[in-house]
């Protein structure tokens, strides 16, 4: 299978991910420099999907790609945050929990020739994390609110999902 731009975009959103972890360093800037990383994620995240509509490139290996590479640079980025004490840990609990349990559902899901479509809920949830992350790293104060709102779409995105899931096999 011969990959196009979009899945290359895709890809660099994961080859970014372990960047993150220069947040955890002693460098100069460092917070700085993982911001420029994360706009940059998001940026690729906004580019990808785009390109591959207009172009007619969708297919089910570059949704999987996008999937993927947006939980592995997320949940990497937040992971890196609580580690630094920046982030409550219970809040990248909270994603991984919800990430882990709807993977297990779409991989069963797709193994049942089900598919769930993704709710407006989950792609506000994945703005309202990449919106909270940014605010974070340029220490503004209101971060923490944004934060808590991603967790409540979280939530209700998880239960939307799993509601359709049930509906959807019943």
């Amino acid at each position: 299978m011969k990959m196009h731009l979009a899945q290359y975009i895709t890809f660099l959103r994961i080859l970014l991910s372990p960047l993150a972890l220069i947040y955890l360093s002693d460098m100069d800037y460092k917070a700085e420099i993982v911001l420029a990383i994360v706009v940059i994620g998001g940026f690729t995240d906004y580019v990808d999907g785009l390109i591959a509509r207009k172009q007619g490139m969708t297919s089910p290996f570059g949704a999987i790609l996008d999937y993927t590479a947006d939980k592995v640079f997320v949940l990497s980025v937040l992971f890196v945050l609580s580690i630094a004490g920046d982030l409550p840990a219970w809040i990248t609990f909270i994603f991984i929990f919800r990430e882990i349990i709807v993977m297990g559902i779409r991989l069963y899901a797709s193994h049942q020739s089900i598919t769930i479509s993704a709710s407006p809920i989950g792609k506000l949830k994945t703005t309202m994390i990449f919106l909270a992350i940014v605010l974070l790293l340029m220490k503004i104060s209101y971060a923490d609110y944004v934060f808590y709102f991603a967790v409540l779409l979280a939530i209700v995105s998880f239960l939307d999902y799993v509601f359709k899931f049930l509906k959807a096999v019943k």
